[in-house]
């Protein structure tokens, strides 16, 4: 609940700095993303948010001995890059795209969509403290 007050108390004052009227247009930096997610790795809401939608992938290296957590890390490090994705996990791109297809079958998610990307974003981040 601390760690949860803290990201809160940051994200308003984030609100905070916003006019009032009119179309508002605001960039989260990655610092502060991070700063919030930071905050709330040791939220039991948001861990049981990571683990829920990570738990395929958690069974599914358990079970046989794979790197689908790490990959699905590496997709969310460098989202615009599958070649450096690719270079990080010492794979071809033809293998990497194989895990990617694991991991959306394995999710029911279309890593190509945006919301869905974000979802696996925050809950890689959350999980491992980033």
């Amino acid at each position: 609940p601390i760690d949860l007050g803290a990201a809160l108390h940051q994200l308003a004052k984030i609100d905070e700095e916003l006019p009032a009227t009119g179309v508002n247009f605001r960039v989260m930096t990655r610092e502060k993303l991070e700063g919030v997610l930071h905050k709330l790795h040791d939220d039991v809401n948001v861990q049981a948010f990571s683990e829920s939608l990570l738990t395929p992938l958690l069974l599914h290296d358990q079970r046989n001995n794979g790197d689908l957590l790490p990959t699905a890390r590496a997709i969310v490090d460098y989202p615009t890059s599958r070649s450096a994705a690719a270079q990080v996990l010492h794979l071809s791109r033809t293998a990497l795209y194989s895990r990617i297809s694991t991991i959306e079958r394995l999710l029911s998610m279309d890593l190509n969509n945006g919301k869905e990307f974000f979802a696996l974003s925050l809950a890689v981040r959350a999980y491992f403290g980033e």
